[in-house]
């Protein structure tokens, strides 16, 4: 978190996002054993930025236990799209990440 704040010093609408998430999430709040959170944030035409709370359960498999996400995307005219435009975007992430798969080199497919 620090080292963020520190490189979004010139940038200041993706860092009160930043901020505004940490905050909401209790950034910094000890978890229970065998949970961990992480944090992202990233600025282009919107400024957003996410905490991500995961667990493992007794067989070792990885939970999402939340999200907190903040967005500054200026005026808005629909709320209700925006909002489903960033819960969509956060489906497709975790999709990616659970399912996708990304091959380099020689084991690339065409």
């Amino acid at each position: 978190m620090d080292l963020r704040r520190d490189l979004l010093a010139d940038n200041p609408r993706t860092l009160r996002a930043l901020e505004l998430a940490a905050e909401r999430a209790g950034w910094g709040r000890r978890l229970p054993d065998g949970a961990a959170r992480g944090i992202a944030c990233s600025s282009f035409l919107s400024h957003s930025a996410h905490v991500i709370e995961v667990s493992l359960d007794e067989r070792g498999r990885v939970h999402i236990d939340r999200i907190v996400a903040a967005l500054d995307c200026g005026i808005t005219i629909t709320p209700d799209l925006v909002r489903a435009q960033v819960e969509g975007s956060l489906l497709f992430g975790l999709s990616a990440a659970a399912w996708g798969e990304v091959v380099l080199g020689e084991g690339a497919r065409s």
